[in-house]
């Protein structure tokens, strides 16, 4: 059961003794109206993973990570007193092919060191990060923090990230979708909201397990998307 959630719907506390951060604005506003004592249904992984859990709350899934995973992603304070860690919310909005750069919405660009760039490589437009400060290391060292995953990078002066493209595309299999078309889940956990009735109609045409090309392009801070299955495409907006 829920033993407390912060206002903002930022950190959730169970029974259990465990401790979630959410970081997508959606699933906080989503945890802010949760009350104490609700029933949840909690799966989440060993720590030592670093992988997100999923908390279902009167039928709504958050990704969530557990809090030591967020504490070992920001740095501690300096002992000879540096300036503190600070961290920020923001979304990806390029990603270069070999991960070796990304772009976020904080307007920067960021070198991503050699560790992380098979990470950073499966990454995609539109996903939420959680940014922090490395001050003891220097002005321009920062981590990146995506579903557990964390990767220290480097802020570049450019904002533009090199080799990378505008729209990037991987294969999904359609896990649920409404009867209507109107809407469509896919395997990596992502709705998508079909809002014109021609593509609705190809869409509700489709069946769970199916196969799609999604390509994805972030404008304005929203994620639209292609959805093409054969020779028909659906045009879609990410919805969570």
């Amino acid at each position: 059961m829920i033993a407390s959630v912060t206002h903002d719907g930022a950190t959730v506390d169970l029974s259990d003794g465990s401790r979630f951060a959410l970081s997508d604005p959606v699933d906080r506003a989503e945890a802010g109206g949760w009350t104490t004592g609700s029933a949840v249904a909690k799966c989440a992984w060993p720590a030592a993973m670093n992988r997100p859990a999923t908390l279902d709350v009167n039928g709504y899934t958050a990704h969530a990570l557990p809090a030591v995973i967020v504490a070992a992603a920001t740095p501690a304070a300096s002992p000879t007193g540096a300036a503190a860690a600070s961290c920020a919310d923001a979304t990806i909005t390029d990603v270069a092919d070999d991960g070796s750069a990304i772009g976020l919405s904080d307007g920067h660009g960021y070198a991503v060191d050699d560790a992380g760039h098979v990470a950073v490589a499966a990454w995609l437009v539109g996903e939420p990060v959680s940014v922090c400060s490395v001050p003891q290391v220097g002005p321009k060292a920062f981590t990146v923090a995506r579903y557990g995953n964390v990767v220290h990078v480097a802020r570049t002066l450019t904002r533009s990230v090199a080799a990378s493209a505008p729209t990037l595309c991987v294969v999904r299999l359609v896990s649920a979708l409404a009867g209507d078309g109107s809407r469509v889940v896919f395997n990596d956990g992502h709705t998508y909201r079909v809002d014109s009735v021609p593509s609705r109609t190809i869409v509700a045409g489709w069946s769970q397990g199916e196969r799609v090309t999604v390509c994805i392009k972030l404008a304005n801070g929203t994620v639209y998307a292609t959805l093409q299955h054969g020779s028909l495409t659906a045009h879609a907006v990410r919805a969570d």
